[in-house]
């Protein structure tokens, strides 16, 4: 008996690098059929969903290795179909916000892969956090913890490829930076003027990472804890000056810009 697999390809953490999700289900095909349905919905993080298809016609086989394919050019993580309801919900929402409808083909994305009615609902980073260090000790939330979640964001890039796409881009940018001839004075523009008005962006960033990695943890893998902490302190009061995730965005932004 055939099973269904499908790809969900999405741009949850910036507009430019995509990551896909993976995520398969366990609806049995009628037994005569021979083909596996590919099926990626893209979203991104200000538009909401941009695109959905589903890719008839397709074996097992080839299934397998579309997939293979994705994961091998992009970190890919498989998630549960619980988890992408709730990322789509959200983007959805995205959706509604921007008066940008959602692709036709998302309905058939949802028929083929059993999902439940899907309705905009928008998750913000802290409730979305809050869900996820719910049934934690308060140790493993508390300050101390947030600062040591902190240390340990400073060596993520070197974990994450994705985060390699984490910086600002735009003609915002572009009218902030031009001006400036010095590296020092449009770190400091970036870090003071363009990023306090992101920390929600930033931080729904951080915590949709949290609530994808928490599903595919390893015991005493924390890592999804550390970003859900730092996506609590980006939405909260902590200056960004105490930030080291804030200071990398906007490194990253400047190398972005001159590079162009």
């Amino acid at each position: 008996m055939l099973h269904c697999a499908a790809a969900f390809a999405c741009w949850w953490y910036n507009s430019y690098i995509p990551s896909p999700f993976i995520c398969s289900t366990n609806n049995s095909l009628n037994a005569q059929t021979k083909a596996i349905n590919q099926t990626p919905a893209v979203s991104r993080p200000e538009i909401g969903v941009a695109d959905a298809w589903v890719r008839d016609g397709m074996t097992k086989a080839e299934a397998d290795a579309v997939i293979a394919e994705i994961v091998s050019g992009a970190e890919a993580i498989e998630v549960s179909i619980s988890l992408l309801e709730r990322r789509l919900a959200d983007a959805l929402a995205i959706n509604v916000a921007v008066d940008v409808p959602p692709p036709f083909g998302l309905l058939q994305v949802v028929e083929t892969l059993g999902l439940g009615q899907l309705h905009s609902e928008s998750i913000s980073p802290l409730v979305l956090v809050e869900s996820l260090i719910a049934d934690l000790p308060s140790a493993r939330t508390d300050t101390v913890a947030a600062q040591a979640a902190h240390r340990t964001s400073v060596s993520w890039e070197q974990k994450f490829e994705t985060l390699a796409s984490w910086f600002e881009a735009g003609e915002a940018v572009e009218k902030l930076l031009q001006p400036l001839r010095t590296r020092k004075r449009r770190i400091e523009a970036v870090s003071v003027q363009l990023l306090p008005t992101r920390r929600k962006f930033w931080a729904e960033r951080c915590a949709w990472m949290a609530a994808t990695l928490k599903e595919g943890a390893a015991e005493g893998d924390d890592t999804w804890c550390d970003f859900a902490l730092v996506a609590r302190d980006l939405v909260g009061q902590r200056p960004l000056a105490e930030i080291p995730l804030a200071a990398r965005i906007a490194a990253a932004t400047l190398e972005a810009f001159e590079q162009r």
